[in-house]
């Protein structure tokens, strides 16, 4: 099943659609969690979002610039993993 969703306050216009496995149903609030967080991993990934700032607004959609059916504030949770390795240096 194709979702569309879009990022009104990056820009209101784009439209930006996935698959999401069937059967799903996008008017159940419980379902739409999820794919609303499908979406937001789409964001990130394809289509530039890690040069978002995020919080970010997505609004789903059945078709592509039909009405509106659901509308999530996303945020993006990063954990940073440091990694050390000790140098050597010529006096020691």
């Amino acid at each position: 099943m194709k979702v569309w969703y879009r990022i009104p306050e990056e820009c209101d216009e784009s439209f930006y659609d996935i698959e999401i496995p069937d059967p799903s149903d996008l008017m159940r609030p419980i379902e739409q969690d999820w794919i609303v967080k499908e979406c937001a991993e789409h964001y990130y990934q394809s289509c530039d979002g890690w040069e978002s700032s995020w919080p970010l607004v997505i609004s789903l959609h059945i078709t592509e610039h039909g009405e509106e059916i659901a509308r999530f504030d996303v945020e993006m949770d990063f954990d940073p993993v440091f990694y050390a390795s000790r140098v050597v240096i010529d006096n020691e």
